[in-house]
Protein backbone atom coordinates (compact mmCIF):
# COMPACT_ATOMS: atom_id res chain seq x y z
CA UNK A 1 0.00 0.00 0.00
CA UNK A 2 3.16 2.14 0.49
CA UNK A 3 4.42 1.67 -2.80
CA UNK A 4 0.52 2.43 -4.32
CA UNK A 5 0.73 5.61 -2.47
CA UNK A 6 3.93 6.99 -3.13
CA UNK A 7 2.60 6.46 -7.58
CA UNK A 8 3.48 10.47 -8.35
CA UNK A 9 0.33 11.40 -10.06
CA UNK A 10 1.56 15.05 -10.07
CA UNK A 11 5.21 14.60 -11.55
CA UNK A 12 3.42 12.23 -14.53
CA UNK A 13 0.66 14.33 -15.96
CA UNK A 14 2.81 17.55 -15.49
CA UNK A 15 5.53 15.23 -17.66
CA UNK A 16 2.74 14.10 -20.13
CA UNK A 17 0.48 17.45 -20.59
CA UNK A 18 2.53 20.08 -18.86
CA UNK A 19 5.17 22.56 -19.85
CA UNK A 20 7.02 22.47 -16.69
CA UNK A 21 8.58 20.44 -14.09
CA UNK A 22 6.83 20.78 -10.72
CA UNK A 23 9.67 19.80 -9.05
CA UNK A 24 11.43 23.05 -10.48
CA UNK A 25 8.40 25.69 -10.37
CA UNK A 26 6.02 26.66 -7.69
CA UNK A 27 6.29 24.99 -4.42
CA UNK A 28 7.99 22.33 -5.95
CA UNK A 29 5.70 19.88 -4.25
CA UNK A 30 4.03 17.21 -6.91
CA UNK A 31 0.34 17.96 -5.27
CA UNK A 32 -2.75 18.96 -6.41
CA UNK A 33 -2.16 22.47 -5.91
CA UNK A 34 1.25 23.00 -7.14
CA UNK A 35 0.37 20.87 -10.45
CA UNK A 36 -2.91 23.10 -10.90
CA UNK A 37 -0.41 26.30 -10.29
CA UNK A 38 2.25 25.51 -12.67
CA UNK A 39 0.77 23.22 -15.33
CA UNK A 40 -2.61 24.45 -15.25
CA UNK A 41 -6.48 23.32 -14.25
CA UNK A 42 -6.69 19.75 -16.64
CA UNK A 43 -3.24 18.59 -15.00
CA UNK A 44 -4.23 19.58 -11.31
CA UNK A 45 -8.42 18.48 -11.77
CA UNK A 46 -6.09 15.03 -12.89
CA UNK A 47 -3.73 14.98 -10.50
CA UNK A 48 -6.49 15.34 -7.64
CA UNK A 49 -8.83 12.76 -9.12
CA UNK A 50 -5.63 10.45 -8.78
CA UNK A 51 -4.41 11.11 -5.37
CA UNK A 52 -8.15 10.73 -3.93
CA UNK A 53 -8.52 7.30 -6.24
CA UNK A 54 -5.68 6.14 -4.56
CA UNK A 55 -6.85 6.35 -1.35
CA UNK A 56 -10.47 5.62 -2.09
CA UNK A 57 -9.25 2.72 -4.40
CA UNK A 58 -6.74 1.07 -1.82
CA UNK A 59 -9.11 1.29 1.32
CA UNK A 60 -11.34 -1.50 -0.53
CA UNK A 61 -8.13 -3.09 -1.31
CA UNK A 62 -7.88 -5.78 2.26
CA UNK A 63 -9.61 -7.23 5.35
CA UNK A 64 -8.19 -3.77 7.58
CA UNK A 65 -9.78 -1.05 5.23
CA UNK A 66 -8.76 1.79 7.36
CA UNK A 67 -5.14 1.13 8.14
CA UNK A 68 -4.19 0.39 4.78
CA UNK A 69 -5.39 3.39 3.98
CA UNK A 70 -3.36 4.71 6.39
CA UNK A 71 -0.52 3.63 4.29
CA UNK A 72 -1.63 5.02 1.21
CA UNK A 73 -1.61 8.65 2.93
CA UNK A 74 1.62 8.20 4.01
CA UNK A 75 3.16 6.39 0.98
CA UNK A 76 2.02 9.21 -0.43
CA UNK A 77 3.86 11.74 1.68
CA UNK A 78 7.08 9.90 2.11
CA UNK A 79 8.33 8.40 -0.82
CA UNK A 80 11.65 7.72 -1.51
CA UNK A 81 11.67 9.58 -4.48
CA UNK A 82 9.42 12.36 -3.83
CA UNK A 83 6.22 13.26 -1.70
CA UNK A 84 3.03 15.25 -1.62
CA UNK A 85 1.68 16.87 1.61
CA UNK A 86 -1.19 13.92 1.77
CA UNK A 87 -4.13 15.47 1.84
CA UNK A 88 -5.86 14.13 -1.63
CA UNK A 89 -4.88 10.88 -0.93
CA UNK A 90 -6.68 11.24 2.83
CA UNK A 91 -9.96 12.68 1.13
CA UNK A 92 -9.87 9.33 -0.75
CA UNK A 93 -9.59 7.10 2.17
CA UNK A 94 -11.98 9.20 4.02
CA UNK A 95 -14.59 9.09 1.25
CA UNK A 96 -14.25 5.30 0.92
CA UNK A 97 -15.11 5.63 5.11
CA UNK A 98 -17.16 9.06 5.39
CA UNK A 99 -19.14 8.29 2.43
CA UNK A 100 -21.05 11.46 1.38
CA UNK A 101 -19.94 13.15 4.63
CA UNK A 102 -16.68 13.27 3.34
CA UNK A 103 -17.48 15.90 0.47
CA UNK A 104 -18.36 18.12 3.39
CA UNK A 105 -14.47 19.42 3.68
CA UNK A 106 -13.59 18.75 0.32
CA UNK A 107 -16.32 20.67 -1.34
CA UNK A 108 -15.67 23.88 1.60
CA UNK A 109 -11.68 23.02 0.85
CA UNK A 110 -12.90 23.48 -3.12
CA UNK A 111 -14.71 26.75 -1.95
CA UNK A 112 -12.04 28.07 0.10
CA UNK A 113 -9.34 27.70 -2.46
CA UNK A 114 -11.51 29.53 -5.04
CA UNK A 115 -11.90 32.62 -3.40
CA UNK A 116 -8.22 32.61 -2.73
CA UNK A 117 -7.52 31.33 0.53
CA UNK A 118 -4.08 29.30 0.64
CA UNK A 119 -4.19 25.79 -0.33
CA UNK A 120 -2.33 25.00 3.05
CA UNK A 121 -4.70 26.64 5.09
CA UNK A 122 -8.08 25.37 2.83
CA UNK A 123 -6.36 22.04 3.85
CA UNK A 124 -5.91 22.71 8.02
CA UNK A 125 -10.20 23.82 7.59
CA UNK A 126 -10.87 21.04 5.95
CA UNK A 127 -8.81 18.56 8.09
CA UNK A 128 -10.64 19.39 11.25
CA UNK A 129 -13.35 19.31 9.92
CA UNK A 130 -13.25 15.53 8.64
CA UNK A 131 -11.89 15.24 12.17
CA UNK A 132 -15.55 16.26 13.47
CA UNK A 133 -16.94 14.06 11.09
CA UNK A 134 -15.03 11.22 12.21
CA UNK A 135 -15.54 11.91 15.93
CA UNK A 136 -19.31 10.46 15.04
CA UNK A 137 -18.00 6.62 14.02
CA UNK A 138 -15.80 4.46 15.68
CA UNK A 139 -13.03 5.18 18.22
CA UNK A 140 -10.58 3.37 16.13
CA UNK A 141 -11.15 5.21 13.24
CA UNK A 142 -11.65 8.70 14.82
CA UNK A 143 -8.43 8.12 16.53
CA UNK A 144 -6.78 7.03 13.05
CA UNK A 145 -7.94 10.31 11.65
CA UNK A 146 -6.48 12.08 14.18
CA UNK A 147 -3.19 10.46 13.86
CA UNK A 148 -3.47 11.45 9.76
CA UNK A 149 -4.62 14.63 10.53
CA UNK A 150 -1.55 15.71 12.89
CA UNK A 151 1.01 13.78 10.07
CA UNK A 152 -0.24 15.93 7.14
CA UNK A 153 -0.22 19.41 9.22
CA UNK A 154 3.47 18.26 10.38
CA UNK A 155 4.66 18.00 6.88
CA UNK A 156 2.71 21.20 6.22
CA UNK A 157 4.81 22.97 8.90
CA UNK A 158 7.98 21.46 7.96
CA UNK A 159 7.52 21.63 4.44
CA UNK A 160 6.94 25.55 4.96
CA UNK A 161 10.04 25.40 7.55
CA UNK A 162 12.40 24.22 4.91
CA UNK A 163 11.02 26.49 2.46
CA UNK A 164 11.58 29.61 5.03
CA UNK A 165 14.95 28.26 5.64
CA UNK A 166 14.34 28.78 9.33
Amino acid sequence: MFGIGSIPFGRIWSRILGNHNIREHGSGNIGTSNAWRVNGMLVGLLTAVCDVGKGFTCFFMLDNMMLFGAWVVLGHMYAPWSGGKGVAPFFGVCLAVFHLYALIPMLIWGLLVCIKTKPTNASYIALLIMTIIASFYESQIFMLTILLSVSIVHKHLIANLIKRDI
